[in-house]
């Protein structure tokens, strides 16, 4: 109603969560480089490392593949 907020409702919890996240992680290392946070999520869950590094590979081989549709 007073044009503040998220648009939907829905997603509003989960992106306030990430975006918590994110600030925090700049405040307690009074940086915008958030490498460390990385390296941290890496170390405690190696399944997200893997596939992460999966969903890499796989766009990294789909855009080797040349258009069908170029002459």
């Amino acid at each position: 109603m007073t044009g503040k907020g998220p648009k939907r409702l829905g997603n509003s919890k989960k992106e306030n969560y990430f975006f918590e996240l994110e600030k925090w992680g700049k405040e307690i290392s009074k940086s915008d480089n958030l490498e460390w946070m990385t390296q941290q999520i890496d170390q405690t869950f190696p399944m997200f490392k893997e596939w992460r590094k999966r969903k890499e590979e796989s766009e990294n081989s789909s855009s080797e593949i040349p258009d069908s549709k170029i002459a």
